[in-house]
């Protein structure tokens, strides 16, 4: 009774062991065939963490059928030790149950092969994410540059007093201005050189 009861317990195990595969077969084929978004990959993660739970629990649950049926019970049930058909059913039994432990093993690697393939994905595309932020950013960038004369010259011609154009102390403004500028771009000199090399070695 018990020989055909872990018979049946295999065969239910080889069930499971192809509902995951075709789970990982459905994950894998949406990698290969669709353009993913960053939710879709996350929610395709999370199931793959799901699977590899499931398969150490079952491998454990697998473990113990094998220790049960390799020594033919409990310890504590009695058997007896002349019984060859007994010793024979057992062992094959203990065979069976070691090739589904092997397979769930590697369902168990081809899950951990996917998350490292997944975790590469999100990395790539939270870094489009961010290389389209950083365009948006130059994009800001390059228009204020470009209206900055504007800004200046209107603020020049709206300084009050002796400091306005044609006045006796506009050269102060000049006298200010120019030495700042030239301090800010030394500072500032040799990261605008790094950023430029680094976008001439992208390109």
């Amino acid at each position: 009774m018990l020989i055909d009861a872990f018979r049946t317990i295999a065969s239910e195990w080889m069930v499971v062991e192809d509902y995951l595969n075709r789970e990982l077969m459905t994950v894998e084929f949406r990698l290969e065939t669709s353009d993913l978004s960053f939710r879709d990959l996350e929610s395709l993660m999370k199931g793959l963490h799901t699977v590899r739970r499931r398969c150490t629990c079952y491998q454990e649950l697998i473990n113990n059928a094998r220790h049960f049926c390799k020594a033919r019970g409990q310890p504590y049930w009695p058997r007896t030790t002349t019984s060859s058909i007994a010793e024979a059913d057992a062992a094959l039994l203990a065979k069976d149950f070691e090739k589904l432990a092997e397979k769930m093993q590697r369902i168990v690697l081809r899950t951990r092969k996917g998350i490292k393939l997944l975790i590469g994905l999100v990395a790539i595309s939270q870094g489009n994410v961010g290389l389209q932020r950083n365009l948006g950013v130059e994009r800001l960038t390059i228009f204020a540059a470009l209206f900055l004369p504007f800004t200046t010259v209107a603020t020049v011609l709206a300084l009050p007093g002796e400091f306005a154009p044609g006045r006796g102390r506009f050269w102060v403004l000049w006298a200010v201005a120019l030495p700042i500028f030239v301090f800010v771009c030394f500072a500032l000199g040799e990261d605008f050189r790094g950023e430029v090399l680094k976008h001439v070695q992208f390109s």
